[in-house]
């Protein structure tokens, strides 16, 4: 059983970000890294499902403008196959994605970060998402 609890608690730690912005994708994997998360990148978001599909995401960190690709397509992708994974947005365009972000609320995002973001912002709630996890796998015998 502890051998099984310690699997599920390394398996919490993983994180999917993706960007078409190589440099942030980078930059956003290194800090995670260094805080103790394995993190994969995806820059392209036909590939999202494909990456999702080869190993367990505890969160899904998703930039709603992906060149051509509007990303709540992409959240709509996401959620028809894993409809409970938490999914984080971020954009760098407030106003001009004001729409998307409303969608996204509608479908159940766990949150949504303005570039620049403070990466303790993003911690926190990746923090959250791991305890309320923790705490739904273990119910209340701990």
């Amino acid at each position: 059983m502890l051998l099984f609890f310690l699997s599920l608690l390394k398996k919490e730690k993983s994180i999917l970000v993706v960007d078409d912005d190589p440099a942030f994708c980078k930059t956003l994997k290194d800090i995670l890294q260094a805080r103790g998360y394995r993190v994969e990148t995806v820059s392209e978001p036909e590939k999202v499902l494909e990456e999702m599909g080869r190993e367990y995401k505890q969160v899904v960190v998703l930039d709603l403008k992906l060149g051509n690709v509007d990303g709540v397509d992409v959240l709509k992708n996401i959620h028809a196959r894993y409809p409970a994974k938490p999914v984080v947005l971020i954009t760098g365009y407030k106003a001009e994605m004001a729409a998307s972000i409303q969608k996204g609320l509608r479908m159940g995002i766990y949150a949504c970060l303005y570039k620049p973001f403070a990466m303790d912002e993003l911690i926190g709630i990746i923090e959250e998402i791991g305890r309320k996890k923790l705490h739904a796998l273990l119910g209340d015998s701990f």
